[in-house]
């Protein structure tokens, strides 16, 4: 009779085991941020978890977390991209000389190294509903796969949050 209880114990644990699992890998995923736009924050070529965006009350995307996104581009092999988010729906967005400005408030920009400065300018905007305005921490020559090339990001394009 211990015997049957033992062998009923232990299957009890795997089952747990392969459920948690399949769970896991459903809601967390492991990707590769591939280029230099988040240098030095995250390094190229390294892997971060990603936990998805569900978009659901509560679990919402908020200023200064890093997204996962995906923007495809003609003749381009790279199509997914991590990025810093520096505008909500609705916030108003401006660059001047390489400082953001967020709702007429400089924003603290110390994760951007000097030499990752970018001394750009570009006009005010208010970012539309279901979208993010989004800045790679390597501002100089990444402006053609963050919002300053590419516009603001939506929602739908967003695989999950990246863990630093």
């Amino acid at each position: 009779m211990a015997e049957l209880i033992t062998r009923y114990v232990k299957l009890g644990i795997a089952w747990v085991i392969v459920v948690v699992g399949i769970v896991a890998y459903n809601n967390v995923s492991c990707r590769q941020i591939r280029g230099p736009e988040m240098e030095p924050s995250i390094q190229r070529e390294s892997y971060r978890m990603i936990f998805p965006a569900k978009f659901k009350p509560g679990e919402h995307v908020v200023h200064d977390d890093i997204i996962y996104y995906e923007y495809e581009h003609t003749g381009e092999a790279q199509n997914t991209f991590a990025a810093r988010v520096m505008g909500l729906p609705g916030d108003r967005i401006k660059i001047e000389k390489g400082d953001v400005y967020r709702n007429g408030t400089k924003l603290d920009s110390g994760y951007v190294g000097q030499a990752n400065r970018s001394d750009d300018s570009y006009e005010e905007i208010v970012v539309p509903r279901d979208s993010f305005f989004v800045l790679m921490d390597s501002r100089r020559g990444s402006t053609r796969f963050d919002s300053r090339g590419i516009g603001p990001v939506g929602k739908y394009a967003v695989g999950g949050k990246v863990r630093p």
